[in-house]
């Protein structure tokens, strides 16, 4: 046991066999190594932010870990709604109110670790609205007649790309909470 007044010191397989099981989630990692007790202290995300300081390999485990959780959860999220589209309605409407809002928990905890611990797998919301290193999408193929029409309307191209592309991401919002709402 630690002595009194002095910092407990995880090992590097205590804190890699901690994100490995929690799949890269330190806040879920250090709630596991507080449970498990190894110090009779409670264990916080700064422990491994140290380790990872102090060990610079782990970023690599925990890098993994969490692109391994990433595709996981993509895998998580079509498979819960392959189910709610298979279901008939009686068996939708047979489903309890509970049971709706952890299909959504899950939904929205998928989401969000494919698009925080994805982004290196291109999973992203963010829109791409220029071209090759920030040079113009259209820039040598768009007719004058039509960019003199934009600039009197105060429009760019890029302005317009970007809200027909946010148009497009929100039908598909739209189309997911539908599929959710009618399930």
């Amino acid at each position: 046991m630690a002595q009194r007044g002095r910092k407990p010191s995880y090992t590097k397989a205590h804190i890699e066999e901690a994100i490995r099981l929690c799949k890269g989630n330190l806040v879920r990692a250090a709630a596991f190594l507080t449970e498990k007790k190894i110090y009779n202290q409670r264990c916080t995300t700064a422990v491994f932010y140290n380790a990872l300081k102090r060990w610079p390999e782990l970023q690599e485990v925990l890098e993994q870990s969490r692109r391994d959780s990433a595709a996981e959860a993509n895998s998580v999220g079509e498979d819960i709604l392959n189910v709610y589209a298979q279901m008939s309605s009686d068996a939708k409407s047979g489903l309890r109110l509970y049971d709706h809002k952890l299909a959504s928990l899950a939904l929205r905890e998928a989401k969000f670790r494919r698009e925080t611990w994805g982004k290196s797998d291109g999973w992203t919301r963010r829109l791409e609205v220029t071209g090759i290193d920030g040079e113009a999408l259209m820039k040598d193929n768009l007719d004058p007649r039509i960019y003199a029409i934009l600039q009197s309307r105060g429009e760019t191209p890029k302005s317009i790309l970007t809200n027909l592309l946010k148009l497009a991401n929100d039908e598909y919002e739209n189309e997911l909470d539908m599929a959710k709402t009618n399930s």
